[in-house]
């Protein structure tokens, strides 16, 4: 267990405030970090600099320099506000320009280049980009559309009744037992 330490600044851990305020802290750090920066990506005619969700921060560069030069300035400015990145946790990826290795360091340690890398759970793939992703999610849709196949068949069930049977959702956990056993669907779930 480490020592007891004053602190100075900030609020009571579980306070409301806290989400806000982080992400405002945030909000600060990546902005200074990448204002001066002449980095991005160009995503239907607008420069698309980062990604951000919560601590999740994707940086976008159209050169191995530039991402450098992002890096090192979002290191910088993190330092400055006494933020400290986890080096382990952060990853490079190379989209669309074959297998070629990344070397982008972070305090003087090479960070890992990842083939897939997750976002707010998509999957975007080196070479492949989001399609298998896309594939997968459609995948998913259908089935989970199939399953209510003997609903949508059934004369007797009112539209509104497969409209709320069908804004529920596949796991059919607020769908009543009844109609459950009726299309022996109870027990699958």
């Amino acid at each position: 267990m480490t020592e007891w330490f004053m602190t100075v600044v900030g609020v009571m851990q579980g306070d409301v405030l806290s989400p806000l305020l982080f992400a405002i802290f945030l909000e600060i750090i990546v902005m200074s970090a990448l204002e001066d920066i002449d980095i991005g990506a160009w995503i239907n005619g607008q420069r698309v600099t980062d990604l951000r969700f919560a601590d999740d921060i994707a940086i976008l560069a159209e050169s191995e320099n530039s991402l450098q030069q992002a890096v090192d300035s979002l290191l910088k400015n993190s330092k400055k506000m006494g933020l400290k990145i986890n080096v382990p946790k952060t990853e490079v990826q190379l989209l669309g320009h074959g297998n070629r290795s990344l070397k982008i360091n972070l305090e003087g340690q090479g960070l890992k280049q990842t083939e897939e890398f997750v976002y707010l759970g998509g999957v975007m793939h080196s070479v492949e980009g989001t399609e298998a992703d896309v594939k997968r999610r459609i995948g998913k849709a259908r089935k989970n559309f199939q399953m209510l196949k003997k609903i949508w068949a059934a004369s007797n069930l009112s539209k509104a009744l497969k409209v709320e049977v069908f804004e529920v959702g596949p796991t059919f956990s607020k769908v009543p037992r009844k109609i459950l056993r009726r299309f022996h669907i109870l027990g699958k779930c």
